[in-house]
């Protein structure tokens, strides 16, 4: 008789060798791959709005959240550029699928998604970029050490005394030619930017942690960017032969 009581099926029970290609911390690379999921949510305290990226490699799983929208519903800061978040994500759309994200029209899909308040996944409407999905695109992910972030008394969030390393799209590149988005407008005829970006920084970690002395400044993650006055609406679309048109 055996000490422990349990069933054991020797032919299930089979250590499986991976090599681990789940959500984890991905060096500073360059990673071709697809994207099997471009879907927008809001903030239920502001008008911000993020694009949420999942994206499928040889490497596994990588996710992120690029809010492009701040909380004023704009996507310019206050000299009236259009923040990194909204380039990241407007070249995101160009280089997948030919259309800026302005011209993308989601599609209401149910996916799965944490629900904090139930503690588990649930089903969940959400608007779609169905152009983005299942397209091919190449990023740079960067390693980044930074600050912890922790609510305070007033229920905003302040950098503390602890590090974490965080994964973030650094740039984006055309998957075909491995052009950038400056590179296709340029009409370039061969893509060189990948090269020099990887000679520069693959790698290497981006330290911005910062140490803590007081209290921080206050902000959600995602950024909270000021903005002057711009209608992401209106059509950004350039004229005559579109460099971008797949």
């Amino acid at each position: 008789m055996s000490y422990f009581d349990f069933n054991y099926d020797a032919e299930k029970a089979v250590e499986k060798d991976t090599l681990g290609t789940g959500m984890r911390i991905r060096d500073t690379d360059v990673y071709p791959g697809i994207i099997k999921l471009a879907y927008i949510t809001k903030s239920d305290k502001s008008k911000a709005q993020a694009m949420n990226i999942e994206f499928e490699d040889d490497h596994g799983i990588y996710k992120e959240q690029i809010w492009f929208m701040n909380g004023q519903g704009k996507v310019v800061n206050e000299k009236g550029e259009y923040t990194k978040n909204f380039l990241k994500a407007n070249s995101i759309c160009l280089l997948a699928c030919g259309k800026p994200l302005v011209k993308l029209e989601p599609e209401t899909k149910t996916i799965n998604l944490y629900n904090f308040e139930k503690k588990a996944e649930v089903p969940t409407d959400v608007p779609m970029l169905v152009d983005l999905c299942g397209k091919p695109i190449t990023f740079a992910i960067q390693r980044i050490k930074e600050n912890k972030q922790k609510k305070n008394d007033s229920g905003q969030y302040e950098p503390i005394n602890e590090a974490r390393e965080i994964n973030a799209i650094a740039k984006v590149f055309r998957s075909k030619d491995d052009k950038t988005e400056q590179e296709i407008r340029g009409k370039q005829e061969v893509a060189t930017f990948k090269d020099k970006w990887l000679e520069a920084n693959k790698g290497q970690v981006w330290d911005r942690f910062k140490e803590v002395t007081g209290q921080g400044n206050a902000g959600a993650p995602g950024g909270n960017f000021a903005g002057a006055g711009f209608n992401p609406g209106s059509d950004n679309a350039t004229t005559g032969d579109d460099p971008f048109t797949m």
